[in-house]
């Protein structure tokens, strides 16, 4: 089995206290955050500007790093590693026109949840934990983390 590292840049958008969620064509059930790889030569930051505007057609405004996910996954012969970025400009995303983005055809639904309460699957599934924390203290006082695991 092939063995490979892929790295991976998420954004949390937040509005009026939800997180932006998309449910992706390939996901018949589960929600993630817009992102996604970083090509070879790219800055973290650089990527996870392409990957939103790609998704969503909005420029972000790109902010601190809140989180990164360190994820061994050998029975699948990858090593994730996802850098979690705040999008300053989170009320921007509030109604977005897919057809306007290149890449919004990846996008099979898209919402503002909120994380405490909803009972949609948001993956991975710590931000269900994680998010509420982020929105009490605000994303500049929140404490950087690196978490270790799965996705489920």
């Amino acid at each position: 089995m092939e063995q490979k590292i892929v790295n991976t840049a998420r954004a949390i958008v937040l509005d009026r206290g939800e997180l932006l969620v998309f449910r992706l064509a390939k996901a018949a059930n589960w929600y993630s955050l817009p992102g996604g790889k970083i090509e070879f030569g790219e800055h973290i930051e650089e990527a996870i500007a392409r990957e939103v505007l790609e998704e969503t057609g909005i420029k972000p405004e790109v902010g601190k790093l809140l989180l990164v996910h360190d994820m061994a996954l050998p029975e699948q012969g990858k090593h994730r590693i996802e850098f979690f970025y705040y999008i300053e400009n989170g009320a921007d995303y509030r109604h977005l026109d897919l057809v306007k983005a290149t890449h919004g055809f990846e996008v099979a639904e898209h919402l503002f949840v909120d994380t405490a309460t909803t009972d949609k699957i948001i993956l991975p599934a710590f931000l269900k934990e994680i998010v509420p924390k982020i929105i009490a203290s605000g994303p500049d006082e929140f404490e950087f983390r690196v978490l270790k695991g799965k996705i489920r």
